[in-house]
């Protein structure tokens, strides 16, 4: 085990928890089920003290963490499931979590996140295969040619920019003669799951209104994304929402005119994807760029992620 003597913020992300024989439309996005969810609580609760939100911003205010490991269980985007599968479990054991919301799945239940609507469509589509112009001919004949064809569209649109993306996916649409619109209403928390989660428990924070990569689209767009989805957070939760999370949030996703913007914006902490613990005090490390674990897909992962930081 790592030198107690110093504290050290170990964040992990989160992004669905689905329960056992339901498959999701995008397979890499399920962290697994309820059981393993609280397996993992368990385990990291073993190595050190989970610490909400709250206690992250006030630690960065002091600048003083204390000594120790402390965890911080994040989840991006907002699934539905959150509530029903994660948030339980989390109650049964009295830990709280953040939760970094792309704000117009709550506002619009319309909308969906440009990756969701790929996958859906994808799913949705009875197609054999299709030739994409600038991303190649994919194979839709088996599920496993759909998760691979999924993860390799996302993967190739992550490094378009904005105006670029919508021609593919109006391309992928007619190739696929599939309707994004019909993504289930659903799938995103709603306001009244959020105040409830928020009265027990569950810190929230931004992730952007929109799930634009920030680097893809315009200063001034970003700046809007970054500035209005707290406006609004804050509107309907009646209290200031001091977290970022990037999103996708690799080294490539953000910059120091992006950092800039958050801060200036007003938030007092962002998470990125960039894999890794934090060292306290608050002086050694970014706190507009603080690092977190991905959960992985199962209990086995997380554990492999986590063992050279404990």
């Amino acid at each position: 085990m790592r030198n107690t003597d110093t504290a050290r913020l170990i964040a992990i992300c989160y992004h669905r928890i689905i329960e056992e024989g339901v498959t999701p439309f995008f397979n890499s996005m399920n962290n697994g089920s309820p059981g393993i969810f609280k397996q993992e609580l368990e385990f990291i609760s073993r190595y050190g003290e989970v610490i909400s939100a709250e206690g992250l911003a006030d630690a960065i205010k002091k600048m003083d963490f204390g000594k120790g490991i402390k965890f911080l269980i994040t989840f991006d985007d907002g699934y539905s499931d959150l509530y029903h599968n994660a948030y339980p479990v989390l109650r049964q054991l009295k830990l709280p979590a953040a939760v970094f919301l792309t704000v117009n799945c709550v506002e619009d239940r319309h909308f969906s996140l440009w990756t969701d609507k790929i996958a859906f469509m994808i799913d949705s589509s009875g197609k054999d295969l299709i030739k994409l112009p600038g991303l190649g001919a994919f194979r839709l004949r088996s599920p496993r040619d759909r998760q691979k064809a999924k993860s390799a569209i996302i993967e190739k649109m992550k490094s378009k920019q904005q105006d670029e993306s919508k021609a593919i996916m109006e391309d992928l649409a007619e190739c696929l003669e599939a309707d994004g619109s019909l993504f289930p209403a659903d799938c995103y928390l709603d306001s009244v799951q959020i105040k409830e989660m928020a009265k027990n428990g569950i810190s929230f924070g931004s992730h952007t209104c929109s799930h634009p990569i920030l680097t893809k689209i315009t200063f001034d767009a970003a700046e809007r994304e970054i500035r209005e989805s707290k406006r609004k957070l804050e509107a309907l939760l009646g209290r200031q929402i001091h977290g970022f999370a990037y999103p996708n949030g690799t080294k490539k996703d953000f910059n120091e005119k992006i950092k800039d913007m958050v801060k200036q914006s007003g938030y007092m902490y962002a998470f990125s994807m960039v894999s890794g613990d934090n060292i306290a005090p608050p002086g050694l490390f970014d706190r507009y760029a603080l690092k977190r674990i991905n959960a992985g897909t199962s209990f086995d992962i997380l554990k492999n992620n986590l063992r050279k930081f404990l």
